[in-house]
């Protein structure tokens, strides 16, 4: 299945513009054409959840990852660990 159906449906199920103004609700990572085998829901995203992932998945998640404007892609440091892992999960 495609990201994008899953987005289709969600945004059928809670439109996306209904969310608050100062929220951050949708695709945040990755492509809306990506094939995805497994789904998986938390409330939050961490390393733990990362590694425990299968490649070719969709997390979903109620807080997003990137709730702010991110200035600097720091690897070393939250929320850009963790980004990077996910890049990782999906190109190597």
């Amino acid at each position: 299945m495609r990201v994008r159906e899953i987005y289709n449906f969600l945004n059928e199920l809670s439109p996306f513009s209904l969310q608050s103004e100062w929220d951050n609700s949708g695709l945040l990572i990755g492509d809306l054409n990506t094939i995805v085998k497994t789904i998986y829901l938390s409330l939050d995203i961490d390393s733990e959840l990362l590694e425990s992932i299968e490649d070719n998945s969709l997390v979903i998640t109620h807080h997003p990852l990137i709730f702010k404007g991110i200035k600097k892609i720091d690897f070393s440091a939250y929320p850009a660990n963790l980004i990077q892992k996910m890049i990782q999960k999906i190109y190597l």
